[in-house]
């Protein structure tokens, strides 16, 4: 049997997803994630929170808001994650001058970064001192939880391995397009 070219591509992509869905389970990968969240504070939060949803309901909607405690729980979690941990990065400050810089295309992993599960690098520019950023795109979560910067895929992998830390249920979804 000949296999193609896109069968294979597919089964590496599906290999890999499989991979980091597996790391979120992790027992290590789920105590580092302990180790940077304030735990205590955001259950403290969303119980602040759930109290609050209680209180300006019915009966029947808060016997089932009642029941839910992991809803509150999450929206605390996102809220610290959010605001206060992990940062959204479109564009990097220049380290020479303090100016934004803009992305001037992509390198190879270096060695150290490879280590650490980057699977590619952009590089980002700044037009008024010539400096040139490396912003490792790191794929390992717990690798993340050191960095604490990305985007879309990287905020969601960081932040699925800590919902799965608190015992949250959560799941990976793949943008396949």
């Amino acid at each position: 049997m000949v296999i193609s070219n896109e069968a294979k591509d597919l089964e590496n992509q599906l290999r890999s997803y499989s991979k980091r869905a597996d790391s979120y389970e992790n027992a290590e990968a789920q105590e580092a994630a302990l180790k940077v969240i304030p735990i205590r504070e955001i259950q403290e939060t969303s119980l602040e929170a759930l109290r609050g949803e209680l209180k300006d309901l019915d009966d029947e909607s808060r016997e089932l808001v009642a029941r839910c405690p992991e809803a509150a729980l999450t929206k605390s979690l996102l809220r610290w994650f959010k605001e206060n941990f992990f940062e959204w990065v479109d564009t990097l400050d220049c380290l020479g001058c303090g100016k934004k810089t803009h992305r001037a295309g992509s390198a190879e992993p270096e060695e150290s970064e490879r280590l650490k599960s980057a699977g590619r690098v952009e590089l980002h520019g700044c037009d008024d001192c010539a400096e040139v950023r490396r912003f490792p795109r790191y794929n390992d979560p717990v690798q993340l939880l050191a960095s604490r910067k990305g985007r879309c895929g990287k905020w969601a992998n960081c932040f699925t391995l800590c919902c799965r830390a608190v015992g949250l249920d959560a799941r990976l979804v793949v943008d396949w397009g």
